[in-house]
C-alpha cells in the first residue's frame, strides 16, 4: 500500500475471511466449489484486499470522541492523528467482528446469512480517480435526459401542473452544456453533486473488476467506456428498458444490472434558471 492507493472497508463472510487469512478452501462444499471460486476471483481480481480495518475506523480508538453510534468522529482529544486502539493498548478489540448480517458478502457476493468481518480493499487512487470523473459525467448526462423533470411556479407538491401532466418532457442535456469538462455534474446543486459523487464512487469501487471487463466496443471507443458505464448505471438503477443488462455482456451485464438496482431509483427536477436537484435533496 502507498499514498496513491484508496482504502475501502468491506464486509465479508467467514469463508472469504478464512481464504484470505490462510488460503484454506476446505470449508466450501465440493458441489459449490467451482461456482464459489469464480465468484471469489471476480471479487478479488485486480485489487489488493487485506484483513481488518484501518486504525482510524476503530470505535475503540483512545483519545477520540465518539458519535451517537459509537463511531470515532475524527476529533482527537490530544491532537494526535494516529490514536492507538484498545488492542494496541493490550485490551480486547471486537471492532472487526461486524456481527450477523443478511447483506451480501462484498467479495463473493453471496447473500447467505452469517457473521461478517471487516476487510480493506485497496485500489489505485490515480486510475480510479480518472475513471470516476468520466463515469460521473456519463451518469449525470443520462440523468439529465432520462430522469429530470421540469417544474414551474404552477407545479405544486401535489403533482405537476397542466403543462407537465406526465411529469416529464423531452429535455436536451445541452441546455446545461458549457465549456467546462464537467458541465454534466455542474448542472446539479452542490448537495446533489455530493450525493451523485458518493453513489457513483461506491458503485464503481465495489464493481471495479466487472466495469473494467465491460467491453462497449465501438460505442466505448466513441464515447469512452467509463462514460458509457456511468450512463448505464443511471439507466439500470432507475429500471429503464436499457442498461447494463442489454449490452451483450452476458452474466457480467446481469451482475452489474443487479448491483445497480440495489441503489434504488433517483429522480431530479429543476426550475428554469436554477440548478438541477435530486428529489431526495433536503
Amino acid at each position: 500500500m502507498n499514498d496513491r492507493q484508496d482504502a475501502t472497508r468491506l464486509s465479508i463472510c467467514t469463508d472469504c475471511l478464512v481464504i484470505l487469512a490462510n488460503g484454506d478452501w476446505s470449508g466450501i462444499p465440493e458441489r459449490d466449489l467451482a461456482e464459489f471460486e469464480a465468484a471469489y476471483k471476480r471479487g478479488t481480481e485486480g485489487t489488493e484486499i487485506t484483513l481488518g480495518m484501518l486504525a482510524s475506523e476503530h470505535s475503540c480508538r483512545t483519545h477520540v470522541t465518539l458519535d451517537e453510534f459509537g463511531e470515532p468522529d475524527g476529533d482527537c482529544l490530544t491532537g494526535e492523528c494516529d490514536c492507538p486502539t484498545a488492542g494496541d493498548d493490550g485490551g480486547e478489540c471486537f471492532c472487526e467482528d461486524l456481527g450477523f448480517s443478511w447483506s451480501p458478502c462484498e467479495i463473493c457476493k453471496r447473500d447467505l446469512g452469517g457473521d461478517r468481518h471487516a476487510a480493506t480493499m485497496w485500489t489505485d487512487s490515480e486510475a480510479f480517480t480518472e475513471y470516476l470523473a468520466k463515469f460521473i459525467n456519463g451518469y449525470c448526462e443520462a440523468m439529465l435526459w432520462s430522469n429530470t423533470t421540469e417544474h414551474c411556479e404552477a407545479c405544486t407538491e401535489s403533482g405537476p401542473c397542466e403543462d407537465h401532466t406526465y411529469g416529464y418532457k423531452e429535455i436536451d442535456p445541452a441546455w446545461w452544456q458549457s465549456p467546462s469538462a464537467t458541465w454534466q455534474l455542474d448542472a446539479f446543486s452542490a448537495a446533489s453533486q455530493a450525493s451523485i459523487t458518493s453513489d457513483c464512487a461506491d458503485f464503481a469501487r465495489f464493481n471495479w473488476d466487472d466495469l473494467q471487463s465491460a467491453d462497449y466496443g465501438s460505442r466505448g471507443r466513441e464515447y469512452g467506456p467509463a462514460e458509457c458505464a456511468g450512463h448505464d448505471f443511471a439507466l439500470s438503477r432507475n429500471g429503464h428498458g436499457a442498461g447494463f443488462f442489454d449490452r451483450g455482456f452476458g452474466d457480467l451485464g446481469n451482475r452489474l444490472q443487479e448491483a445497480a438496482r440495489v441503489y434504488g431509483s433517483s429522480e431530479a427536477w429543476f426550475t428554469d434558471g436554477q440548478p438541477v436537484r435530486l428529489e431526495d435533496e433536503s
